[in-house]
C-alpha cells in the first residue's frame, strides 16, 4: 500500500483548480457519481469550497497564533527585570512571614546549614586523597582520570589527653588502580 503525501499548499492549489473547473463546466457536467452517491455540480462546489475554507482557516489561525506567541514573548522579556525586582522586594518586606509569602506564591528562602565537623574532616581527607591519586600531571592526563575516592573517617573520643596523629587516607580508600601514597 503506497501512501502519497502532498503538501498542504499543493492540496489547496489542486482543490482551488478543481473548484474552478467545476464552475467553468457546470453547464456541461451536471452530476458526478462517486462511491455510489450522485452529486450535483453545486454540491461538489460546496464540498470543495468548505475544504478550501478549512485549509485557509488553518493558515490564518497559525499566523494569529505565531503573532500571539511573539507578543507574549516580547511582553515577558520587557517586564522580566520588573518582576525580578518585585519578587526581591517582596522577599525583603516579608522574609520572616511565610504565610504572607505564600499569598504571593513565594516560598521562604532555605537557611544555609553549615557542614558538621565530621563533614569537614571527610572533605579534607577527600581532597588529600584526590591530590595523591592525581599527583602532578598534564591537564590532558588529569581529564582522563575518572573515579571516586571512598573516604572513611572514624571519629573516636580519646579518654586520655594523647596528641592526635595526623589522619592519612587508607590504601583501601583510594580508587582502584591508584598508586599508594608515598609515606615518610
Amino acid at each position: 500500500m503506497s501512501t502519497n503525501t502532498i503538501s498542504k499548499t499543493t492540496q489547496l492549489t489542486r482543490d482551488q483548480a478543481m473548484l474552478a473547473g467545476i464552475k467553468k463546466h457546470s453547464n456541461t457536467v451536471t452530476s458526478w457519481v462517486i462511491a455510489g452517491t450522485t452529486y450535483t455540480a453545486q454540491q461538489a462546489m460546496d464540498i470543495l469550497q468548505a475544504r478550501i475554507d478549512a485549509a485557509l482557516a488553518v493558515t490564518t489561525a497559525k499566523a494569529v497564533s505565531r503573532n500571539a506567541v511573539q507578543a507574549a514573548n516580547t511582553e515577558t522579556a520587557s517586564t522580566k527585570q520588573f518582576v525580578a525586582g518585585l519578587r526581591t522586594v517582596t522577599y525583603v518586606m516579608f522574609s520572616s512571614q511565610a504565610d504572607v509569602l505564600a499569598d504571593f506564591g513565594l516560598a521562604p528562602h532555605k537557611t544555609r546549614t553549615s557542614p558538621t565537623a565530621l563533614q569537614k574532616v571527610q572533605a579534607v581527607e577527600l581532597r588529600k586523597a584526590t591530590r595523591v591519586v592525581r599527583h602532578t600531571m598534564s591537564a590532558k592526563a588529569k581529564a582522563e582520570l575518572k573515579g571516586t575516592a571512598n573516604v572513611t573517617v572514624t571519629v573516636t573520643t580519646p579518654t586520655t589527653s594523647v596528641p592526635a596523629e595526623p589522619v592519612t587516607p587508607a590504601a583501601s580508600a583510594l580508587p582502584r588502580g591508584a598508586p599508594a601514597p608515598q609515606g615518610s
